[in-house]
């Protein structure tokens, strides 16, 4: 398998998990708004209502925990990076 063929599974993964994490959250009542809002700074997943809150959602998945658990691969750096983003969209949309 070549390097984009890779890229590319990796791709169709997380969209694959986006969709189901999107299924979930409207079964909850969440009113999804925008899907991988990018800026230069990074990419916000899913971005939704849920009441009066408005809600950054950060997609993992992982078919084992092997390498970890999903909240366990969201560093520092990109948490700055998610607030960024997040900053960024509320100055656009809200």
């Amino acid at each position: 398998m070549d390097k984009n063929s890779k890229k590319t599974n990796k791709r169709e993964k997380g969209k694959t998990y986006e969709n189901m994490a999107i299924s979930y959250l409207e079964k909850l009542g969440y009113t999804i708004l925008h899907k991988n809002f990018h800026t230069r700074y990074g990419e916000i997943d899913i971005i939704a209502e849920e009441g009066n809150n408005l809600v950054f959602i950060e997609v993992k998945g992982r078919t084992s925990t092997k390498f970890g658990y999903p909240e366990e691969s969201i560093n520092i750096s990109k948490i700055n990076k998610l607030i960024t983003t997040a900053e960024i969209y509320l100055s656009k949309y809200v």
